[in-house]
């Protein structure tokens, strides 16, 4: 069975009713993890949670409740970087490197150099 997400809106006073709010969600069966997600939204995941269990249980012992919203939780695709290795081959005969502190041209002193940059390029 899937998972699905449960975002509930309750009437919450003060510290101790999220509280209690919290360990009411928690003590249904199927739940998985549990957030509050502003003052008043509690968001549930799990598999096969009873919504309307849920939302009686938290009207009776913290106060006016409402189901905002029931549907399949969206999984997030991994976003990897990929590395793409580049060596760039270069002469500095004539090619002077700028200090940045005093924005004045100096010698490089090498005669040549080999540089390697790595970039990362998300994919969607």
């Amino acid at each position: 069975m899937a998972k699905q997400k449960i975002v509930v809106k309750v009437t919450m006073k003060n510290c101790k009713s999220s509280r209690k709010a919290l360990q009411i969600a928690v003590s249904v069966s199927g739940v998985e993890s549990v957030a509050i997600l502003d003052n008043e939204r509690i968001a549930v995941i799990g598999e096969q949670i009873d919504s309307v269990q849920l939302a009686c249980l938290l009207r009776k012992s913290v106060g006016h409740t409402d189901l905002v919203s029931v549907g399949p939780v969206e999984e997030k695709k991994a976003v990897k970087p990929i590395s793409i290795p580049q060596t760039v081959l270069f002469t500095t005969a004539g090619i002077r490197r700028r200090c940045r502190s005093s924005m004045k041209f100096l010698p490089v002193s090498a005669a040549s150099c080999e540089i390697n940059f790595h970039r990362s390029i998300e994919t969607k």
